[in-house]
């Protein structure tokens, strides 16, 4: 679809609504990358626990609600 200049410069903005407060908007699609061993997976933990009970991660607010890990580099166990 396309937007005329006119009606781009007018439109108005839509508030964006956060997972986590000012880092995640939703909706979203996240990447952790990093260096091995530096604790992405425990962050990325931390973080899916924080918004599965929606509470504040790194003293920021989230907002409750469903989460998919998945960790793609494991080895096997």
């Amino acid at each position: 679809m396309l937007t005329s200049l006119e009606d781009y410069l007018t439109a108005v903005e839509t508030p964006l609504e956060w997972v986590v407060q000012g880092c995640i908007p939703t909706p979203s699609f996240g990447l952790l990358v990093g260096a091995p061993k530096a604790g992405k997976s425990l962050m990325a933990i931390g973080l899916a626990l924080a918004i599965v009970r929606g509470i504040p991660w790194m003293d920021r607010p989230t907002q409750q609600g469903p989460v998919l890990y998945l960790q793609l580099d494991a080895s096997p166990p």
